[in-house]
């Protein structure tokens, strides 16, 4: 035979056990027989499904963030809008992952103790570190960082569903301030 026919074999060979490997991994996520095709496919090649059939966002988050010039408290600004240069920056994708992360921490680890918002739970998380680190990183990239505390926010605007009347309802949460060292 042909070496490129030999060839031709065995990459189709090795494609096609690949992909049964991935859509084999996809269809059965915690079985303990799949424990070998989990280690193959879970570092490089697992399948963001949510991509393809994800649900709507009810809610569209912006970061915002104000700092304390040892005197007062200045206004609050947007975290990116002072060093990204349009929508398609990286600077806003990073943004939106830290939404994203931020959006997970508040739906599951806000709680209220007497009727009063608790955040010990998301201050202690890598996600508020990070938007942390992002915001300081963002004012010092801007030329503008000479702060002794931080306070960041999420002003969330709510998206009404297809039924009904659009209306522009904004809510904001606010963080316990943050002191820098």
């Amino acid at each position: 035979m042909n070496r490129s026919v030999i060839a031709l074999l065995a990459s189709c060979l090795i494609l096609s056990v690949h992909f049964s490997f991935c859509l084999w991994s996809a269809i059965t996520e915690s079985s303990s027989p799949q424990l070998n095709v989990h280690r193959y496919t879970r570092p490089l090649f697992v399948q963001p499904w949510q991509v393809c059939g994800s649900d709507f966002h009810t809610s569209v988050l912006n970061l915002e963030f104000r700092k304390h010039d040892g005197m007062q408290w200045l206004d609050w600004k947007d975290a990116t809008d002072s060093i990204s240069s349009g929508a398609s920056s990286p600077m806003v994708r990073i943004e939106e992952d830290i939404h994203d992360d931020l959006r997970w921490e508040v739906a599951h680890n806000l709680y209220s103790v007497n009727g009063r918002p608790r955040f010990d739970r998301i201050l202690q998380s890598s996600a508020y570190a990070r938007a942390i680190f992002y915001v300081a990183r963002m004012e010092q990239l801007s030329g503008a960082f000479s702060t002794d505390s931080l306070q960041i926010r999420l002003a969330i605007r709510f998206i009404p569903t297809t039924d009904q009347a659009y209306s522009q309802q904004i809510s904001y949460l606010n963080f316990p301030a943050f002191s820098l060292p």
